[in-house]
């Protein structure tokens, strides 16, 4: 095959190209695959990504500086997304806090919930960035990820907030105001939480904001 074709058709100037993606994409052997990975980027076509071993890229050559990729979009497309576009992660923790506008602190880290991620919790180094990976308690889809961010948020809510709860939660009921679960699959999906965790979300009143937006399963 034209593999340099391939990606050339497949994949963006700067969109992150991983080993893996293309050994489920094509039925090639896998050090056939990694033999092409290396002519392409002994010829410039593509450029290994200097964090992280396995991934690659095409570099812009209309880029006005040197051609590169964003870490977030890395672990985007390795964590966050199936290769059909699937939700399968989340952004958890302090960046997600800052992400809501509740906390001015800016995370050294990423942490991540993940379908990916087998194990309970481990740190994986890209370059001189660690990112924190987590076992979901519950599988992570389209439907469920952003209600499984405000559970972990509320669960954590004294290490990351720098307002009260109740301050906080029309934050929270604004970034889920698209969200249509019924009451039987938030009940479903908090009950993989500790009871503690469990009582304080019930306590947030947030099922009673969503309640009254949700259609009857």
């Amino acid at each position: 095959m034209d593999f340099q074709k391939y990606l050339e058709r497949n994949f963006q100037y700067e969109e992150p190209i991983l080993t893996e993606e293309l050994l489920d994409k094509l039925d090639i052997n896998p050090n056939t695959i990694r033999q092409y990975l290396k002519k392409a980027a002994d010829n410039g076509f593509i450029v290994r990504y200097a964090l992280k071993n396995g991934v690659y890229y095409r570099p812009d050559p209309k880029a006005i500086f040197r051609s590169s990729l964003n870490l977030y979009d890395v672990i985007k497309k390795k964590y966050l997304f199936d290769l059909n576009n699937n939700r399968i992660g989340y952004i958890t923790g302090l960046s997600f806090a800052n992400e809501l506008g509740l906390t001015a602190q800016n995370a050294l880290a990423y942490e991540l919930v993940t379908n990916k991620e087998s194990m309970h919790s481990r740190k994986v180094l890209y370059g001189k960035t660690y990112v924190f990976l987590k076992k979901p308690r519950v599988m992570v889809n389209n439907a469920n990820y952003k209600l499984l961010q405000v559970f972990d948020l509320i669960s954590s809510f004294d290490l990351y907030s720098e307002f009260t709860l109740d301050e906080s939660m029309k934050k929270m009921i604004d970034y889920l105001k698209n969200v249509r679960i019924s009451k039987e699959d938030f009940k479903k999906c908090l009950s993989f939480y500790p009871e503690k965790d469990q009582l304080a979300i019930y306590r947030s009143d947030l099922l009673y904001e969503l309640a009254p937006k949700q259609p009857a399963f």
